[in-house]
């Protein structure tokens, strides 16, 4: 019924002290539903998605986090309607919604019991 794929592709390793290191993944998904009693009708969705975190150990007391989203939903209606169903057609159910999301840090950490951070935000709330 539908299709779920990871992949992650790391752009470093955890050794390389003070060095960037990141990841990315992209991910795809397909679902179909049959919404007609009947028969004949069917809604569908595809998401896809991008996703990349980059983290940079400046020294051993200050590190940066970086991470980026990007999410795009295809809704799809195709087939039959019921008779005398309003709005009877397919079009007005295809939509593109696409939103991205974003976070950054700064830390610093002057002492082994003191840390300092900077950090923003942006996050996917649902449309009501």
């Amino acid at each position: 019924m539908g299709q779920h794929h990871h992949c992650r592709q790391p752009a470093g390793s955890l050794q390389d002290r003070h060095r960037p290191y990141g990841a990315a993944e992209r991910e795809f998904r397909h679902n179909t539903l049959n919404v007609a009693p009947y028969g004949g009708a069917d809604v569908s969705y595809d998401v896809a998605a991008l996703s990349g975190m980059w983290n940079w150990q400046i020294t051993d007391q200050f590190t940066t986090t970086a991470a980026l989203r990007v999410d795009k939903m295809s809704l799809d209606r195709s087939g039959v309607f019921a008779p005398r169903a309003p709005q009877a057609n397919n079009g007005l159910w295809n939509r593109d919604i696409t939103e991205t999301s974003a976070n950054a840090t700064a830390a610093w950490r002057p002492t082994s019991a003191d840390t300092f951070r900077l950090s923003y935000a942006r996050g996917v709330q649902p449309r009501a």
